[in-house]
């Protein structure tokens, strides 16, 4: 102990990386963090090619850094989609302006580090989520509803797509489109994350956002795709955006028929804002009323921006307006409980399991869900695994000689 061994401390290195217990955070060492600029620095901007060997070993490098480099979960689409561009000999791949645009964020990142180091909280989740909600997008536009454990009313968003968004969506008509459905619904998850931390305290908290795209589910929890198109830049802009608001998320696949809340608020153009509260208020009732939320016009700017696959400014993503609401006179509505409404059964019991019953699936589908007991049916627990048994060997059968020899010496 005199030489050090043993000793108590407040920061420490394990397993490569720093961990401070006062502050809450996880550090590269010094060490790491020269490596981290000595490889950026190896990769000029403009260059055309590199060998495929060092794009491995670049890449393999970027993700073991990744989580003590806050925003770079997302930076990774454009720079494993360069393995689909080799030259004729095999032996070296193009780079093109994609990833010189995603290594770019990755030079500024770098740059910040040590005065902006990862939360703890940042990167483990909150087994119940702080904040829970639920979004849509469609051709017209893009919305959702959400649902806090802070003083504060149910949310409700909208945001429609400008003519010259709608027009590039692919489409048995539209084939040639540039932008598809998904895009569409990865950028209705993002705008809900922004409307979150505008009305919200959001740092160090667990998002977790439903939506019925099973590619936008996957996209989101996955962190990156092997693609240049607007998905890449999305997942880019939401990465950035958590970094800055320091929030966690996760991600569940909700039916379309269970998820009329935020259908409603995608795709009910022909109500007033006035209207869709009012229809709010009277058919999904809840302890106080609705209120709706505006969409920032620059991260409205910064997700058309994404989806025209061109780099947003971070102004879009750092500065920060006054929160816009709107609410109605009508007050609450005389519908005060929604008990006569059928719902299902299934959150009665918390399963620990990804196991349930199929008819109960089935029913629970059919019905939409209209409160935040309802939608939490629909959100994929996130329980710690345990092993069932401490031992890694093969179970050895009690009536067999050699238990019976491992239990008596045991005994002895």
């Amino acid at each position: 102990m005199s030489k050090g061994d043993a000793c108590w401390s407040t920061t420490k290195v394990v397993l490569g990386w720093v961990i401070d217990t006062v502050m809450g955070t996880i550090e590269l060492p010094e060490h790491r963090r020269a490596r981290l600029l000595t490889i950026l620095q190896s990769i000029k901007p403009g260059q055309r090619r590199v060998s495929t060997q060092t794009w491995h070993k670049v890449l393999g490098e970027l993700r073991s850094m990744a989580i003590a480099v806050p925003g770079s979960r997302g930076l990774f689409s454009t720079l494993q989609e360069a393995f689909r561009h080799p030259e004729p000999d095999g032996n070296r791949l193009r780079l093109h302006k994609h990833v010189h645009d995603f290594l770019e964020d990755w030079r500024w990142l770098a740059a910040s580090i040590t005065t902006r180091p990862t939360r703890i909280a940042e990167i483990i989740a909150n087994q119940q989520p702080h904040i829970l909600g639920a979004t849509d997008a469609a051709k017209a536009g893009m919305g959702g509803v959400i649902f806090a454990d802070e003083d504060l009313p149910p949310l409700l968003w909208r945001e429609p797509f400008p003519e010259h968004v709608q027009s590039r969506l692919v489409s048995f008509s539209n084939p040639t489109g540039t932008i598809t459905n998904s895009d569409l619904e990865l950028a209705g998850t993002i705008a809900q994350h922004d409307i979150i931390a505008q009305h919200c305290h959001a740092a160090e908290k667990t998002i977790h956002t439903l939506t019925d795209n099973s590619p936008a589910v996957h996209w989101q929890t996955k962190g990156s795709t092997t693609t240049t198109g607007p998905a890449a830049y999305l997942l880019r802009l939401q990465s950035l955006h958590s970094r800055h608001y320091r929030y966690l998320t996760r991600y569940s696949h909700i039916p379309g028929t269970a998820n009329l809340m935020a259908d409603l608020c995608s795709r009910a153009w022909h109500l007033s804002d006035s209207q869709l509260l009012t229809y709010f208020n009277l058919h999904f009732p809840q302890d106080v009323p609705w209120q709706l939320c505006r969409l920032r016009p620059r991260m409205n700017s910064a997700l058309i921006t994404s989806l025209y696959k061109k780099r947003s400014e971070l102004a879009s993503l750092l500065s920060e307006q006054p929160h816009t609401t709107i609410t109605t006179n009508a007050g609450k509505p005389s519908v005060t409980s929604i008990s006569s409404t059928p719902r299902s059964n299934r959150s009665k019991t918390q399963c620990l399991s990804s196991k349930s019953l199929l008819n109960d699936i089935a029913m629970d589908a059919s019905l939409p869900a209209k409160d935040k007991s309802q939608l939490e049916q629909w959100r994929t627990p996130y329980e710690q695994w345990h092993r069932h048994m401490p031992a890694w060997g093969p179970k050895i059968h009690a009536k067999t000689p050699l238990a019976r020899s491992i239990s008596e010496s045991t005994d002895n």
